[in-house]
């Protein structure tokens, strides 16, 4: 069974992002924004956006969504993430929001005169990266922030073995989690610190 079979649909705009993470960070800027009845939905990460959504659109309430927004990760490459999110999302069984027009120029689509769908490809639907490194050009207005770029720095440059160059495992991860550690007792992901 998949996870998003056991969702109920509550709302008619959903928002479909790659994992628990996302759903916590968007949750909490829709709040924020003062966006009301938005349901965001956890797919269980990027490679099974295919089979959640088949699902999903299969489920109890899914007819009645008039707004659908699709938010991934580029990862390396923005268009390379737009195109996988587009084969993934075609071979769904509920065709009327198909995103293979969508662009990252113009990731907006109007279906008809009430439903639409969009796509976005984080951090900015065309540099590579993910969440943290859209959060990573917002913290930059805090005074905090070069204290940080520095403690990255040194040890990118004195943490390895045998004066190597320390190689991080995911560099903006380690960049958040330590302006987070700053701001907050427990350096929890970025989600929950949203």
């Amino acid at each position: 069974m998949s996870r998003t079979e056991k969702i109920k649909i509550g709302e008619t705009s959903i928002l479909l992002v790659e994992g628990k993470d996302e759903v916590n960070f968007f949750n909490a800027l829709l709040k924020f924004l003062d966006v009301p009845d938005v349901q965001c939905i956890d797919v269980g990460g990027v490679s099974k956006f295919k089979n959640e959504f088949d699902a999903l659109s299969r489920g109890a309430g899914f007819e009645d969504v008039n707004k659908i927004a699709f938010v991934r990760d580029a990862d390396k490459q923005a268009e390379s993430a737009l195109d996988s999110l587009k084969s993934s999302v075609s071979t769904a069984a509920y065709v009327r929001f198909n995103i293979d027009d969508i662009s990252l120029a113009n990731n907006v689509k109007d279906i008809d005169d009430v439903a639409r769908c969009g796509v976005y490809i984080m951090p900015d639907n065309q540099s590579p990266g993910m969440l943290e490194d859209l959060c990573i050009k917002y913290m930059k207005t805090d005074s905090i922030c070069h204290c940080v770029e520095e403690y990255i720095s040194c040890v990118r440059n004195n943490g390895g073995k045998n004066g190597e160059k320390f190689e991080f495992k995911n560099e903006s991860k380690s960049i958040i989690f330590s302006y987070l550690s700053t701001k907050l007792a427990d350096s929890p992901s970025i989600g929950l610190a949203a």
